[in-house]
This record gives structure tokens, C-alpha cells and sequence, in this order.
């Protein structure tokens, strides 16, 4: 007989400022008002259980960050974004993100050793389409609601099961190898001005 043993760990990293266990908050009814505040306090497995205005960017620790985004809550980033130099950040949930860039900016910005995985939430672009979504590459989202522009600017991201709604999806022409499968356009154009892209699967209302 033989078995696999997978350790569950909730709350945050470990040896670092008198942290326990358990499930810790994010929002107005929450532990920590802010994701940055959380960890700050060396937490990174979060859950934003009400809404949450994000006041700075939020820069993820080297040891990576979960948030979970529960129904019907909004995490709103306003003008500020998410920091995965040299880390790995994971985004699911069924809430919603969203954001507002006045100049161009990128949601989630990234370097070559940066990792992005992002399931299930809703994120509304409410700025211009100049605004990236991601530059990390082999960035990937599934089973997100686009409301809003999308801007993909990164290489190798893959965007499965998606429904994208008032805007624009736009693959800037320094993207390759963009991978858009099971896609529900809404009202949306498609502009590619990437390389290899592959479209498949899709469905225009």
C-alpha cells in the first residue's frame, strides 16, 4: 500500500512575524483592509471576503501569492497593479478585479521568471485599450469574464473557456504564440497584430 501526502496550508509564510494558521481576510469586513497590508504582515494565501480599494500596487513576495476572490465581491485596483518580479501569483474565485489606468499600464506586470495563473473571476478594464492585461509570458487564464478592453502584450499566454464583452480583444504585435480556445465573443472585435496566433473554438453573439 502506499500513499501521497499533500499538506494544506492556509494563512501564510512560514517563520516570519509570529504568524498562525487559518484563514485570513481581506476587505471592509476583513482582517486586513488591504491585500498589501496582509503582506505586509506576511500573509500570502488570502481571501477578499468584501470589497477591497487597493490604495498602492501590490508587489507579491518571493515566496508567491493565492487570492481568492469570493462571490460577488469587487477587488478594485484603481490606478495600481499587480508586482510578480521574480515570483508566482495566482488569481481564482468568482468575484471580480477591476482597474482604471489613466496612461498605459499593465495589470499584471511580470519579468522572466514571473508566473501567472488566473481561473474563474471577472476583470473589468475600465480605462483605454492601451492597457496591458500581462506582460509575463506562458501567463494563463481560464474561464474569466472580460468586461471591458483586452490588451494581450506578452508571449504564450493561453486564455481558455473565456467570454470577452464590451471591448476590444487585441493581441499587440509583440505577442507570439497568443492561444484564445472555447471563446465567447460578446459584441467584441478581435485585432491581431500578434504572431502565430491560434483562435479556436469560438463563439460571437
Amino acid at each position: 500500500m502506499s500513499f501521497s501526502y499533500f499538506p494544506i496550508f492556509l494563512g501564510g509564510v512560514g517563520g516570519g512575524g509570529g504568524v498562525g494558521g487559518g484563514i485570513i481576510t481581506v476587505g471592509e469586513s476583513g482582517m486586513f483592509p488591504t491585500i498589501s497590508e496582509a503582506i505586509t504582515n506576511w500573509h500570502n494565501v488570502l481571501f477578499i471576503n468584501s470589497d477591497t480599494v487597493e490604495t498602492s500596487d501590490v508587489v507579491v513576495p518571493s515566496s508567491g501569492l493565492t487570492i481568492t476572490v469570493l462571490p460577488g465581491v469587487e477587488l478594485d485596483m484603481g490606478s495600481n497593479k499587480f508586482v510578480v518580479d521574480n515570483s508566482a501569483l495566482g488569481v481564482n474565485g468568482q468575484g471580480t478585479i477591476s482597474f482604471s489606468y489613466q496612461s498605459p499600464d499593465i495589470l499584471f506586470d511580470g519579468n522572466d521568471n514571473s508566473n501567472l495563473v488566473v481561473e474563474g473571476i471577472t476583470i473589468n478594464n475600465e480605462g483605454p485599450n492601451s492597457s496591458c492585461l500581462t506582460d509575463i509570458d506562458y501567463a494563463r487564464f481560464s474561464n474569466i469574464r472580460f468586461d471591458g478592453n483586452v490588451l494581450i502584450c506578452s508571449d504564450y499566454n493561453i486564455l481558455s473557456g473565456c467570454h470577452y464583452s464590451n471591448g476590444n480583444l487585441s493581441i499587440a504585435a509583440n505577442a507570439d504564440g497568443t492561444l484564445i480556445n472555447g471563446a465567447v465573443f460578446d459584441g467584441t472585435l478581435t485585432i491581431d497584430s500578434g504572431n502565430s496566433t491560434v483562435i479556436s473554438d469560438g463563439v460571437v453573439v
